[in-house]
């Protein structure tokens, strides 16, 4: 069955990310990124995302994803995606890293997922940028393929922005 990104639930929530109710919360990873922003987080995954940056496995670069479990927080599972360097971090370079995360958690499987917004990106820009980027994980060719296909696109996307202005 093929959901329309019309078919998705797309929301906007402002809850710390360790309250939100997912099955994957998708965390941009900037390049040599501490994630101080994100309080708990490498506690919550039991040390793997530490571990993984110490030995180089997970570095930031665009587009890498890495999922580990959670534990204490809503959400089940974490995926960090690479979106490079800060400093060139822009709206187009969100949008992709957006569509590379939600066809990650589409390979998965995943029905609900959460992105957490992060960068220094206007609000109201960032917001559209990842909001297409989501979007664009549904379209498939999938019918085409003869190998397996991937499984159906989240029915459930929570954008989750740091501090919820008027103007969103």
């Amino acid at each position: 069955m093929f959901l329309s990104p019309a078919a998705a639930s797309l929301s906007i929530a402002a809850s710390p990310a360790s309250e939100i109710e997912t099955e994957l919360l998708i965390v941009p990873l900037f390049e040599d990124d501490p994630l101080e922003d994100v309080p708990g987080l490498a506690e919550a995954s039991g040390g793997h995302i530490r571990r993984a940056q110490e030995s180089r496995e997970l570095r930031g670069r665009p587009y890498e994803y890495f999922v580990t479990p959670m534990a204490g927080w809503k959400a089940s599972r974490v995926l960090l995606v690479g979106a490079g360097k800060r400093a060139e971090f822009d709206t187009e370079r969100l949008r992709r890293v957006a569509t590379a995360a939600a066809l990650g958690a589409r390979v998965r499987r995943v029905g609900r997922i959460a992105f957490m917004m992060r960068g220094d990106l206007e609000p109201r820009a960032a917001v559209q940028a990842a909001a297409e980027g989501l979007g664009l994980a549904p379209f498939s060719v999938d019918r085409y393929k003869s190998v397996e296909k991937a499984g159906p696109p989240a029915e459930k996307i929570v954008l989750v922005v740091p501090q919820l202005s008027d103007d969103l």
